[in-house]
């Protein structure tokens, strides 16, 4: 009894820990960070300048918005997910 109560909790807690948001940056070692989370990788050093530089420009506009959302001048908050460091394009021909 003892033993399964034990198993719940670290359940429950390892669980907590690895659906709570991720905070990312602008930086590499955040970005390698979100490359880990969403399993990416890309095939060349420019390929991988490119999409870090997309991330870090689209962190730029999740911050601004959210500063709105706080302020209360806009409705929704916004967050990284796995299309943060990709172009429109990539984003349309992954989902469509």
């Amino acid at each position: 009894m003892k033993l399964t109560l034990v198993l719940f909790f670290v359940a429950a807690f390892v669980g907590c820990a690895l659906s709570a948001p991720l905070d990312y940056s602008c930086t590499p070692e955040s970005y390698a960070a979100y490359k880990a989370h969403y399993t990416k990788s890309y095939a060349t050093p420019a390929d991988e300048q490119l999409h870090y530089n997309i991330f870090c420009d689209k962190l730029k506009t999740i911050d601004e918005h959210n500063t709105k959302f706080e302020k209360g001048e806009v409705t929704f908050e916004m967050g990284v997910n796995q299309f943060t460091d990709m172009t429109s394009k990539e984003i349309a021909e992954s989902i469509g």
